[in-house]
């Protein structure tokens, strides 16, 4: 092989367009036919004037080959890496719907099986997280008792249906303020709202009397709990209406006493009937025998 044989040769195997930094490439191509002037031609192989690599037309074009291999899985694992940080943040964002392609069954492939079962798991997880936060807010919603939940000091987070008809008041109305500056007949439970807190002890009212300004007089059965978020924890307010309950139970211990008043005179009456039977037994017979002593002493005198 000639020196211009293998100076086109060297052109061949570095050719610009293979490549994307051809400020290498010239760096190179010096580097190159610099050994090639100084190969030993007939024995095929070049060796190196002074000291470093030993090159040759053959082995240059297999290095840069391998290069070319090493170039395209750069290329590829480029891809998986910016795909797999693009699905990362989709997922991070609320999309697990997307997924890999997995054509290929080397380790990309399977890669991309893993990615796509993992985003399966997710959205998986993700829906049986929402089906019970669904379930838990429909346990609240339709809860006949009153829920009024607060934070750390005292505002109004969320409540119930039940609680805004209780109250009187929308939620938006109390939202994010101070629930005992909003409603002062609930301000006797303002000490015991933070001892809850602090203690983590529920409090418990049975009969928990409130005045409103329309009058009629409410009888409210209280839970004071704490709920122990990550976040920051925060309280829950139980509130069951039992006036109507309280009002049954008055009637009903009131018919209670009228009906023991009742009975005790019934047995009065029947006690007294019997003396006063007993009395007018007596009567009768003392009115009999003062009739018939009545002639005798007529008689006499």
């Amino acid at each position: 092989m000639t020196d211009s044989a293998g100076q086109m040769k060297i052109d061949q195997i570095f050719a610009v367009e293979n490549f994307n930094q051809p400020e290498k490439i010239d760096w190179l191509k010096q580097e190159a036919s610099h050994y090639l002037k100084k190969m030993e031609v007939s024995q095929g192989d070049m060796l190196a004037e002074r000291s470093g690599p030993v090159l040759s037309p053959a082995n240059l074009e297999q290095f840069f080959r391998h290069k070319e291999r090493s170039e395209k899985v750069c290329q590829i694992l480029q891809y998986l890496l910016t795909f797999l940080a693009q699905g990362a943040e989709a997922i991070a964002g609320g999309n697990y719907d997307i997924r890999m392609k997995s054509e290929s069954r080397d380790e990309s492939g399977e890669l991309a099986n893993v990615f796509n079962k993992m985003s399966d798991s997710l959205k998986i997880q993700r829906d049986e997280i929402r089906e019970l936060q669904q379930f838990f807010e429909k346990i609240v919603e339709y809860s006949p008792s009153a829920i009024v939940i607060g934070n750390k000091s005292a505002e109004v987070i969320a409540m119930n249906p039940a609680a805004e008809k209780l109250l009187e008041k929308p939620l938006h109305e109390l939202k994010d303020k101070q629930f005992f500056e909003c409603l002062p007949l609930f301000k006797p439970l303002k000490e015991d709202y933070f001892k809850v807190l602090l203690s983590g002890n529920p409090c418990f009212y049975d009969n928990f009397s409130v005045l409103p300004a329309d009058g009629g007089e409410k009888v409210l059965r209280l839970i004071l709990y704490k709920i122990p978020l990550p976040a920051a924890p925060a309280e829950v307010l139980q509130m069951e209406d039992i006036s109507e309950k309280f009002e049954l139970e008055e009637k009903l211990l009131h018919a209670k006493k009228l009906g023991t008043l009742g009975e005790l005179l019934s047995r009065f009456t029947h006690e007294f009937n019997n003396l006063m039977t007993s009395l007018l037994g007596h009567l009768s017979m003392l009115k009999k025998e003062s009739a018939k002593a009545t002639p005798i002493s007529s008689a006499s005198c």
